[in-house]
């Protein structure tokens, strides 16, 4: 083989190898399940459950989760309320595995919220809509079934916590 076709073929055995590697798996984390109104014990905080659908670990480090929420005001005004949640380096979630991210215990806001999860170089990667939570009674807004993701309301469903873990109904229990 002449040495300009062993380059030419070098080349293009290069180029291939780089085209079927897989891409990372961004799109396979996604906002699970959030608690923002959690009920009235010491320590209770708001959080945020993220979720690997994927069949690739992901490396969360300098990821973040941001809530933002319309607060009204004194005066029949609103400002816009957030609170951020940064991951830390060397976080990484295994494929179907969970990570919970919890708020700071002093947040005050309202009780609709949104919560947007941003990869390390700030481009969004999910979120959760607007979510309202009036009550403090240990149920969180879940995807249902469990990590379903169609950027529609519909994903989401009012249920009791499963703070960690897969999001099930026990039996008997409809989504409010």
């Amino acid at each position: 083989m002449k040495p300009v076709n062993r380059i030419v073929v070098t080349m293009t055995a290069i180029m291939l190898s780089i085209a079927v590697l897989p891409a990372p798996c961004v799109a396979s984390v996604v906002i699970n399940e959030v608690e923002l109104n959690p009920p009235q014990t010491p320590g209770s905080t708001e959080w945020v459950e993220l979720y690997n659908r994927g069949p690739q670990d992901v490396d969360l480090s300098g990821w973040k989760v941001v809530i933002v929420s319309t607060v009204p005001g004194e005066s029949g005004g609103a400002f816009s309320w957030q609170g951020q949640i940064p991951i830390p380096s060397g976080t990484v979630l295994q494929a179907d595995g969970y990570l919970v991210l919890v708020g700071q215990s002093s947040w005050q806001h309202g009780i609709n919220a949104t919560a947007i999860l941003y990869d390390a170089s700030s481009q969004e990667v999910d979120n959760s809509l607007l979510l309202v939570d009036s009550k403090n009674d240990g149920f969180t807004w879940s995807r249902f079934p469990n990590g379903k993701d169609e950027d529609r309301s519909a994903d989401w469903a009012y249920v009791p916590s499963t703070r960690g873990r897969e999001n099930t109904l026990p039996i008997g229990t409809v989504p409010r």
